[in-house]
Parts: structure tokens; C-alpha cells; sequence
């Protein structure tokens, strides 16, 4: 059975986004996935010694964010229903690209 999706209002630092998920903890994730989508290089350009992520652009996008993301529904100025520490989540979000990369080796 599909969990319904909730509008969640996320930001951290100088970024935010309006987006769905299934709950807080993962529109926390869905932050960083949208905060470093300009890092990823793309399948393509995984090999046994190149990530998937542009180091100098994820650096670049990770100045931006604040300590922590905040996570609302009724707006970006509304009550927070989720305070996340910005670097636990991108260090989970890294940890999904790296096992990414892994399978897409062992496929290759």
C-alpha cells in the first residue's frame, strides 16, 4: 500500500523548496538530493576511480546551506515539525550516491 505524499515547506541556509514526500525525515533527504543535483556527473562518468559527485560543485552548494535544515507545512515562516542537523543528512544522502555507485560498477 502507498503511503500518501504531505507538502512540506524545507529550507536551510540560503535555499528552499517547496516539495512532497511521506514524511519529514525524508523530505530532509529530498533537501539534499535537490541541494547537490548540480554536483552529480551523471552514470556515465562512474568509473573505478571517478564518483559520481563533482567535489569542487558540492563544496561550492554545501556553503550555502545553514547548520540545520528546517522542515514545515504551513509555510517557510510557519512552526518547524522537523529541525534536522544539515550535516547528518548529507553525509546520509553521500552514503545513498556512494552505494549508487557501487552497484552501478558492479553492473558495468
Amino acid at each position: 500500500m502507498k503511503k500518501p505524499v504531505s507538502k512540506f515547506y524545507t529550507q536551510s541556509g540560503q535555499l528552499s523548496w517547496v516539495l512532497t514526500a511521506v514524511d519529514v525525515e525524508v523530505a530532509a533527504l529530498r533537501f539534499s538530493q535537490l541541494a547537490f543535483q548540480e554536483s552529480l556527473l551523471g552514470q556515465q562518468a562512474i568509473s573505478a576511480k571517478i564518483s559520481m559527485i563533482d567535489e569542487n560543485i558540492f563544496q561550492q552548494q554545501l556553503q550555502l546551506l545553514g547548520d540545520k535544515i528546517l522542515i514545515s507545512q504551513q509555510g517557510f515562516s510557519g512552526p518547524q515539525i522537523g529541525v534536522f542537523d544539515t550535516t547528518a543528512v548529507v553525509q546520509r544522502w553521500r552514503l545513498q550516491i556512494q552505494s549508487l555507485e557501487k552497484l552501478l560498477r558492479k553492473m558495468a
